[in-house]
């Protein structure tokens, strides 16, 4: 069928719908043919089989053309049609609400704005269409007024007045998916994108069909965690698969997408399936990289799985190397001879993950840990220092957890700090922002305080004289702030 036709049939379609006269008997079968050629036309095509050759733009172009159109002519078919439902009290046939479930993947296609084949009004109408349907007003969906739900409360028989012209008004106005304000209900909707995803995302075929990846990707974040528990299984094979894949593009959503699944489904229920190990080796596998952006979606993701597998009762007192202790032993392998300035930030930014992960069993690697912190906190990486601030959190965090021995490594770890300030305080090209300064000061003096507590036979004269010496004023000032609290002289 021509577009054109499609177009003029659509067009006339929406104006009986806005004749209050018209039965919706009588258009009901012309509806659910145009909603399956509007989804027939929009659908995110299906690519030549070429595993080598990544799908770009252009791959996309009828679709880019058409998309906007066509999504805001599902949105107006699918406004009428539920205004006639409130007003007629009508039940749809099985055949429609088939339809209406394609309106549901085809707006998750075209939800996201960064996808290659979706522009920002597209994403816009796509995003009006899931509130549309999914979003409770009152007290039922517009999913549930097509399956005949009533729409009186249980307390009131008056009616609800819903204004389906307002619904997906509160939508972020740049466009863009923003999975934790929407309120999606999809009831028995989640049977037809869970039927889509099996269909189309296999080993064979997702490779070839990016439109049900994304499907994929916003249902995992867009189900409560309930929902999210129950259908787990459909949902987990399919994001393994992306990341197995080579592309990078691939990976990384997978990796976040699993690192989702750890934080909203119960460490019990994936310890027990057997998922939390399957999620770690998986994890595990890509810190091997040297792709920065890779390893930034890794090691979160290895760390939390690695969490959860430590929570098992078997290893309570267990004396074999556990999964946090594993991840942190080859992060701090990567980090301690590391020269790429990329990598490294990368490094220093999960370095706190690994030390809260591990515990008081991070006193394993106590003196690599202690000399990846003072190698880091006494590089200047650039005028931000967030590589310095991130050491100086994961010192503390090694404090808080291992305070019975982090005394010990005291000196080595105080010259560091006393590096740090120099540097902060210094002019030229080691001078960095002032409320960088700040931030860099505060987190200094936080760890001297826990570096000093550490040690129960704290030395009165570790800091004798270290504030009377002729220092230029600004770093005086800076020596006071951070170490002037521990000075037995500083009142003479």
């Amino acid at each position: 069928m021509e577009t054109q036709f499609s177009l003029d049939a659509c067009n006339q379609l929406i104006q009986q719908l806005q004749i209050p006269i018209v039965d919706l008997n009588d258009l009901e079968k012309d509806v659910s043919t145009q909603l399956d050629l509007l989804f027939q036309d929009t659908n995110v095509p299906i690519l030549p089989n070429n595993d080598d050759v990544p799908y770009e733009k252009l791959d996309f172009t009828h679709v880019l053309q058409i998309c906007g159109r066509n999504l805001s002519i599902i949105e107006q078919i699918l406004k009428g049609l539920l205004q006639k439902i409130e007003s007629d009290s009508y039940c749809l046939s099985h055949s429609l609400k088939a339809s209406c479930g394609k309106c549901i993947v085809l707006a998750a296609q075209y939800s996201n704005q960064e996808r290659e084949w979706c522009t920002l009004p597209a994403s816009r109408t796509a995003l009006r269409v899931l509130s549309l349907l999914l979003q409770p007003v009152g007290e039922v969906t517009g999913w549930e007024l097509l399956e005949g739900k009533s729409r009186k409360t249980q307390k009131k028989e008056e009616e609800i007045s819903i204004n389906f012209d307002s619904i997906g008004s509160a939508q972020n106005s740049e466009g863009s998916m923003s999975d934790k304000s929407h309120n999606y209900r999809f009831g028995s909707s989640v049977k037809s994108l869970l039927s889509y995803i099996s269909t189309h995302f296999t080993k064979a075929l997702w490779k070839n069909d990016p439109g049900c990846q994304a499907v994929l990707m916003w249902l995992l974040h867009a189900l409560c965690h309930d929902d999210l528990s129950k259908h787990i299984g459909y949902l987990m094979p399919g994001v393994l698969l992306l990341l197995d894949d080579w592309e990078t593009r691939h990976k990384i959503p997978a990796l976040k997408a699993l690192l989702y699944i750890i934080n909203n489904v119960a460490g019990s229920e994936l310890r027990c399936y057997g998922r939390a190990s399957v999620i770690y080796e998986a994890a595990k596998h890509h810190i091997y990289s040297r792709d920065p952006d890779l390893l930034d979606a890794a090691y979160p993701t290895a760390i939390a799985a690695a969490t959860v597998l430590l929570q098992d009762s078997s290893c309570a007192h267990s004396a074999q190397l556990s999964a946090p202790e594993d991840v942190l032993s080859l992060l701090l392998r990567d980090m301690a001879f590391e020269q790429r300035l990329d990598l490294r930030s990368v490094y220093a930014a999960c370095l706190p993950l690994a030390l809260a992960a591990a515990g008081v069993r991070s006193l394993r690697w106590q003196a690599e840990v202690v000399q990846v912190l003072c190698s880091y906190i006494t590089t200047y990486e650039g005028p931000s220092a967030q590589d310095r601030l991130n050491a100086l959190k994961a010192l503390q965090v090694y404090c808080e957890h291992c305070w019975s021995q982090a005394g010990r490594r005291r000196d080595d770890l105080l010259k560091a700090l006393l590096q740090l300030v120099y540097s902060c305080s210094a002019q030229g090209s080691l001078q960095v922002q002032p409320q960088v300064q700040e931030a860099v000061l505060q987190e200094c003096r936080k760890c001297v305080q826990l570096v000093m507590h550490c040690k129960p036979d704290r030395d009165p004269h570790v800091f004798t004289g270290i504030l009377s010496l002729q220092l230029p004023p600004a770093l005086q000032v800076n020596l006071t702030r951070v170490f002037g609290e521990f000075d037995p002289h500083r009142d003479t």
